[in-house]
Parts: structure tokens; C-alpha cells; sequence
């Protein structure tokens, strides 16, 4: 039996910080941007749904385009007491500023919070 050849990445980002961090951590990757239009919080009872559902239909919108692999995507928002009040490119701190927003970290208060709902998908009956 023959090797098998290494499973394909696929970044459903466009980010910047993603694919730093991918980077840095040594692995080789695909960029697909999703392109999807992410739902608002209304939709959703608590912020942590909402990155989750919107990191899913981002994996899930870029897995239907690539023929194999596994898509890895993240959502990430900045909330205070428990309202969204920007994604971390928009949000007015060191961390905003750099494109990123470690999940539990502080940005400007103890109140204040980002986090992110990473997800991956490897959609069925594809290699």
C-alpha cells in the first residue's frame, strides 16, 4: 500500500492575523476567503453562538468549493456586556490593531471581551 499524501489546509480567511498565525505555527496552506455575509447578533441568544454559527458557514461555504481537505474557519468579535460592538480590525486597542483577539482576552476593560468560534469541516463524500 502506498503513502498517503499530506491533508490539505484550506484557511477560510482572508485575514491577515490567520494567516500569520498559520504561518509562524509552520503549516502549509490554501487561502479561500468565504465570502459569505455574516449574520448580525439578533439572530442569536449569546455572542459565543454567534461566532460559532458564523465560523461554520464560513467552513461550510468554502468546503463546498475545494475538491479536498479539510477548511479550517474563525470568526472573531469584540463584545461588552454581552453585545457585539465590533470586530478586532474596528475595535479602538493594541490588539484591535493588530488584527487579532485571543478568545478571552481583555481589550479595554474588564467588561470588554473578544472571542472567536474556530471550526473545521471536511464535507462528505470528498477525499
Amino acid at each position: 500500500m502506498g503513502e498517503q499524501p499530506p491533508v490539505r489546509l484550506i484557511l477560510a480567511s482572508g485575514s491577515p492575523a490567520r494567516r500569520e498565525l498559520l504561518t509562524r505555527a509552520g503549516y502549509r496552506f490554501a487561502v479561500v476567503p468565504s465570502q459569505v455575509d455574516e449574520p448580525t447578533q439578533a439572530d442569536f441568544p449569546d455572542v459565543r453562538t454567534l461566532v460559532q454559527h458564523t465560523a461554520w458557514l464560513k467552513a461550510a461555504a468554502v468546503a463546498r468549493k475545494v475538491e479536498d481537505g479539510i477548511v479550517l474557519a474563525a470568526d472573531t468579535v469584540g463584545w461588552l456586556d454581552d453585545q457585539v460592538i465590533g470586530k478586532p480590525r474596528t475595535l479602538p486597542t493594541p490588539a484591535a490593531s493588530s488584527g487579532s483577539c485571543p478568545a478571552g482576552s481583555t481589550n479595554s476593560g474588564p467588561a470588554s471581551s473578544c472571542g472567536a468560534g474556530p471550526t473545521t469541516c471536511k464535507w462528505p463524500g470528498r477525499r
